[in-house]
C-alpha cells in the first residue's frame, strides 16, 4: 500500500479530526504561539540560571570562596612593618599602597572569570530556543543580575577579610563600592567576550591579553609622567591609562584613603593649603618668572591670585609677582599654626594615626622623592608629586586632568571628590559595554569580523 493512502485513510479518521478540532480556534484559523511576557521571561531565565549554577557544587564554593581565601592570602603576606616597637598597626603598614592595587586586579580578574563563558555556554540552548521569539534583553539582563550579586558578594567577602587581617577601619563602605563597581565593568566584559568570541579556548586565551594592560597601564607599576612621551605629549595621564577601569578604581581607593580617613580629613583643608602654599613658594614662583610667553605667564599669575582669594588674601590685579610669593609664605606659616591646634585638640592623636593614616600610602600619594617638581606644559605649570592637595580649579587643565591622585576633578563647572568621580567613570564603561551587548546585531557584525 503506498504511502499516500495511509495518508488519505489517516485524513479521514476521527483521531485526526479530533486533534483538528482542538486545535481550531473560534475564528476557525489555527491558534498562534504567543512568547510569554518580558517579566515572566526575565524571572524565568533568572531562575534556570540560578538552579544550573547551584546544582554544580564546586562552581558554587569557588565562587563564594575564591574572594575571601584571595583576601587572606594577600593580606597575610602582604601584611609587613618596620622599626616599630609597639608591633604591627594599619598606620605602620607597609605594603597597603600595593595591597589596594592588587585589590583592585583581583576584582577585575574575578569579574573576568565568573562571567566569560556565561552566553557561549548557552549558546545551544539559545538556538535551540531561537523559534519561540524570545527577548534577548531579559536573557542578558538575567545574566547580569546574577553576575552582579556574585560580584557583590565578592566585594564585600573581600573586603570583610582584608579589613580583619591587616586591621583597616575606615573607608570600607568605599572599597566595597569601587571593588564592586570594577567588578561589574569586569562582568559586562566578560559577557561582551562570550557574545563575540567563538570558543572557549579563545576566551580564555584573552583574559591574561586584557588583564596585562590593566596591570602596566593602572598607574601604581610605573607612574603616568614616566611612559614615553610620544605617548603623554601635554598630558597628565596617557590616553591608554584612560581607558583602564584599574587606574580609576585604585586612584579613588588611594585617594579615599590617604585624605579622606578619620586621621586626615580634620586637617585636610589646612593641609592643602600647607603643601599648596609651598610648592607655589619654592617651585611654582621661578618656573613662572622664567616663562617666555607673556600671556602664559599672566594667566599662572592670575590663578594664584585666585587661589589667594579663596583664602581670604585680596590681592589686586595689579599686584607684583614678589608680593603673591610673600602672600604663600604667610598663608604657609598660618596654616601650619592651624595645623597644629587642629591636632592638639584631636583626642589620643598618636592611636588615631596609627588606626587610620597609613604613612606608606601617603608618602606613595606625595611623591616627594621627587627631584624635579613641576613641569611645563602648553597650558602653564603643572606640579609634580603632592598631587594629592592640589586643587583643579587654580591649576592649568591639559586632557587627562592636572594629573594622578588629584583629590577632585570638574565635572564641567561642578567639581566632584575623586572617588565620586571615578565610581561613575566606572559605571560609564560599564554601560557603554551594556549597550554593545544588548544590542545583538552588533555583536554578531563584530564575530562575523573576527571569524570570517
Amino acid at each position: 500500500i503506498p504511502p499516500s493512502e495511509w495518508h488519505a485513510a489517516y485524513l479521514a479518521s476521527s483521531a485526526h479530526a479530533e486533534i483538528r478540532d482542538n486545535q481550531r480556534d473560534e475564528s476557525g484559523g489555527l491558534p498562534e504561539f504567543k512568547s510569554p511576557k518580558w517579566g515572566k521571561q526575565f524571572l524565568t531565565f533568572l531562575a534556570r540560571d540560578w538552579r544550573t549554577k547551584t546544582a554544580n557544587r564546586s562552581y558554587l564554593l569557588l565562587n563564594l570562596l575564591e574572594a575571601p581565601v584571595l583576601s587572606g592570602v594577600l593580606a597575610l603576606f602582604l601584611r609587613f612593618h618596620v622599626g616599630d616597637s609597639s608591633g604591627y598597626s594599619f598606620g605602620n603598614s607597609e605594603n597597603f599602597p600595593q595591597f589596594l592595587f592588587i585589590s583592585v586586579i583581583v576584582a577585575l580578574f574575578i569579574g573576568l572569570s565568573i562571567s566569560a563563558e556565561e552566553i557561549i555556554r548557552d549558546r545551544a540552548v539559545l538556538r535551540w530556543e531561537r523559534f519561540l521569539h524570545l527577548n534577548w534583553h531579559a536573557y542578558v539582563l538575567s545574566k547580569v543580575v546574577m553576575m552582579w550579586g556574585w560580584s557583590a558578594l565578592s566585594a564585600i567577602t573581600f573586603v570583610v577579610v582584608a579589613a580583619e587581617v591587616m586591621e583597616i577601619r575606615d573607608g570600607l563602605i568605599w572599597m566595597v563600592v569601587i571593588l564592586f563597581s570594577l567588578g561589574a565593568f569586569a562582568n559586562m566584559l566578560g559577557l561582551f567576550l562570550s557574545n563575540v568570541l567563538n570558543s572557549v579556548k579563545v576566551i580564555y586565551i584573552s583574559i591574561p591579553l586584557l588583564i596585562i594592560p590593566q596591570i602596566i597601564f593602572g598607574g601604581a607599576i610605573v607612574r603616568f609622567d614616566r611612559f614615553n612621551p610620544v605617548f603623554l605629549g601635554s598630558r597628565s595621564i596617557p590616553w591608554v591609562g584612560e581607558m583602564m577601569a584599574s587606574r580609576w578604581g585604585f586612584e579613588a581607593l588611594a585617594v579615599e584613603f590617604g585624605r579622606d580617613n578619620a586621621m586626615d580629613a580634620a586637617v585636610v583643608n589646612v593641609n592643602d593649603r600647607i603643601e599648596r602654599a609651598a610648592w607655589r613658594r619654592d617651585f611654582w614662583y621661578r618656573a613662572v618668572e622664567g616663562l617666555k610667553n607673556p600671556s602664559l605667564q599672566s594667566s599662572e599669575w592670575k590663578r594664584a591670585r585666585a587661589e589667594l582669594a579663596s583664602w581670604g588674601y585680596e590681592l589686586g590685579s595689579t599686584s607684583s609677582p614678589e608680593s603673591i610669593r610673600s602672600a604663600y609664605r604667610d598663608a604657609a606659616r598660618a596654616a601650619f599654626v592651624e595645623r597644629d591646634s587642629l591636632r592638639l585638640a584631636l583626642p589620643n592623636l598618636t592611636t588615631l594615626e596609627a588606626q587610620y593614616r597609613n604613612e606608606s600610602l601617603r608618602d606613595w600619594l606625595m611623591q616627594t622623592d621627587r627631584t624635579v617638581r613641576f613641569r611645563e606644559i602648553e597650558e602653564g605649570i603643572l606640579p609634580m608629586g603632592t598631587m594629592i592637595h592640589q586643587d583643579p580649579e587654580f591649576l592649568p587643565a591639559p586632557a587627562g586632568g592636572i594629573g594622578f591622585y588629584q583629590p577632585k576633578k570638574m565635572l564641567g563647572s561642578l567639581k566632584l571628590s575623586t572617588p565620586a568621580y571615578n565610581m561613575f567613570v566606572l559605571w560609564g564603561m560599564t554601560i557603554v559595554l551594556g549597550i554593545f551587548i544588548s544590542f545583538p546585531s552588533w555583536t554578531e557584525r563584530i564575530r562575523a569580523r573576527l571569524w570570517q
